[in-house]
């Protein structure tokens, strides 16, 4: 994906061992419950200074 500059999302990450081997691996977003439950839509705000909306269950992996 990075070849053709795409972005890659990891779904059903379930524990820190397999977040570390999507790290390892250069893994770009992850989400799964050992990152946060599934919340509300209406609980997901848009924060101004950013151009995508802070979606606790999608982390991009660097800040996991």
């Amino acid at each position: 994906s990075k070849i053709l500059g795409k972005k890659t999302i990891a779904e059903y990450v379930e524990d820190e061992k397999s977040l570390s081997l999507l790290r390892e691996i250069g893994v770009d977003y992850v989400q799964g419950y050992h990152l946060s439950r599934p919340v509300p839509i209406d609980l997901i705000a848009l924060d101004s200074s950013q151009q995508e909306p802070e979606a606790p269950q999608l982390k991009l992996l660097e800040e996991a």
